[in-house]
């Protein structure tokens, strides 16, 4: 008899676009599944369409029966797959020490600007007792991984020793839906340099405003940038936990 069953098909909170992940483990091994160095591995991201109008009833047949439509094609040409060797980096170049890891955030100081980006903020000792000893503070400095901005570490090999700015043009845009707000990141060390082609290459301006909360690769410089203008919650709710609470 032919009838419809039921089968898993993959899930996402479809809350924002991320362009870097972090693999540890082999899905399709028996056993240990930690990676193996030196064996390569594959992988393929794959977009597909989501509709569920109304849940299937197998017995009446109404209701979406297909709720996923998988793509045929990438953004530009066919799907590929890209593939990946884990490994000890350290003996490359005649010797190698990384000093961050993937996923490691960045150190910065607030010169201007307001709120917290739904970061973790955390001062440095040194922003701490400058305040306690000034009562007040013109810049303060968070430490690594808790700023009011996501900027971490993609590529430990090709993050340089440089400085950097990081500018929102609000000059001409409407912070509170933030559509026509755009970042900048600057390479204060690349542009303040003798050769005069790095006046170019040292200014990144982000693809997509920051209403749209997208994780922007920048891989000559081994990072990435999270910007996302987060909208108040209206009426009388409240942000409590993690969780939308509504006061009565």
């Amino acid at each position: 008899m032919s009838c419809r069953y039921p089968h898993s098909w993959p899930t996402a909170q479809d809350d924002g676009i991320f362009h870097s992940l972090q693999v540890t483990t082999d899905a399709f091994a028996q056993g240990d599944n930690r990676l193996v160095n030196h064996k390569t591995y594959y992988f393929m991201a794959l977009a597909y369409g989501y509709n569920n109008y109304r849940p299937y009833d197998a017995v009446l047949g109404t209701g979406q029966d297909v709720q996923f439509k998988a793509s045929r094609k990438a953004a530009v040409g066919s799907i590929r797959s890209y593939s990946g060797v884990p490994h000890d980096p350290s003996p490359e170049a005649g010797g190698t020490i990384q000093h961050a890891e993937y996923g490691s955030g960045v150190e910065m100081t607030k010169k201007e600007g307001k709120g917290n980006g739904m970061m973790d903020l955390e001062l440095t000792a040194a922003s701490e007792a400058a305040i306690l000893e000034n009562n007040i503070a013109s810049t303060v400095t968070y430490a690594a991984g808790h700023g009011p901005v996501d900027i971490r570490v993609v590529d430990p090999l090709r993050v340089p020793d440089a400085e950097f700015e990081l500018r929102v043009a609000g000059d001409d845009a409407d912070l509170e839906d933030a559509v026509d707000a755009y970042w900048t990141l600057t390479n204060l060390t690349m542009l303040n340099d003798s050769d005069p082609d790095n006046d170019y290459k040292a200014v990144h301006e982000s693809s997509s405003s920051i209403a749209l909360l997208n994780e922007e690769l920048l891989l000559n410089w081994g990072i990435s940038v999270t910007v996302h203008q987060y909208a108040y919650p209206t009426g009388r709710q409240v942000h409590r936990a993690g969780a939308l609470v509504h006061h009565l």
